[in-house]
């Protein structure tokens, strides 16, 4: 039996009621209205009962990103330039042990069960649509960041419930690794949203050892290639993705 809690803390700009008494790091830092910057920190805790083991998975994660548009409160006042966001983001995990190999598993029981260490999350030039139905994305980017993650996956903490994929492909660039990859989107109407990406499959890329901080091409690179249609069923605010 597996006791495992996923406490979650972040530092930034609050998006429910009521608000949090943590200052937003925007005005901590008092950085200028193009400027955004967010961190976080997440950790699970296991304990392993027939085992008797504990492991105390933690991390951080740090996103930064730039754009003209920040400023402006309404899209609509929004010129070209304000839709485009350059993104950058690092994610550091640390845990003390290798729970699944100290419990004889395959699979991690953790669902941040990352190699230790500092990992180059994204570096991407986003176009954000605002008012408009256009959506672009390109740079070193992971398929889960835009592309369907079962939400019901998310109810289990064990990484074999937890693949966004339900896949075990090593060199498909799944958080947190990346590959080179390109996003473009589109509004429909009546609330749909089609979206379509290519990205790289490349071994060293998706090597976990090299925390995607090697931006390595060659000839012998594969393709992966995705097409989602987002929508809602009814009135229900749950979207499914086909």
């Amino acid at each position: 039996m597996l006791i495992s809690l996923l406490p979650w803390m972040a530092f930034a700009e609050p998006a429910q009621e009521p608000p949090s008494p943590i200052p937003p790091l925007n005005d901590l830092l008092r950085l200028p209205s193009p400027v955004s910057l967010e961190l976080a920190y997440v950790a699970e805790p296991t304990y392993s009962l027939p085992d008797s083991l504990f492991n105390y998975a933690h991390g951080f994660e740090l996103a930064a990103q730039l754009s003209t548009g920040f400023g402006h409160d309404d899209p609509a006042s929004w010129k070209e330039i304000d839709h485009w966001i350059l993104t950058f983001d690092a994610q550091q995990y640390y845990s003390p042990s290798d729970l699944a190999a100290d419990m004889g598993v395959v699979n991690p029981s953790q669902e941040i069960a990352n190699p230790n260490g500092l990992y180059l999350g994204e570096l991407s030039l986003t176009r954000s649509p605002g008012n408009d139905p256009i959506y672009l994305k390109v740079g070193s980017i992971s398929m889960d960041a835009d592309f369907l993650s079962p939400e019901i996956t998310g109810m289990y903490t064990h990484a074999a419930f937890n693949n966004q994929y339900n896949v075990s492909m090593e060199v498909f660039p799944i958080s947190p690794v990346n590959a080179l990859g390109a996003v473009v989107g589109y509004s429909l109407p009546g609330d749909l949203d089609f979206k379509a990406g290519i990205y790289q499959q490349n071994s060293i890329r998706a090597d976990m050892d090299r925390q995607g901080w090697e931006f390595d091409v060659n000839g012998e690179d594969g393709l992966v290639e995705l097409i989602q249609l987002e929508g809602n069923i009814g009135d229900s605010p749950e979207t499914i993705g086909l």
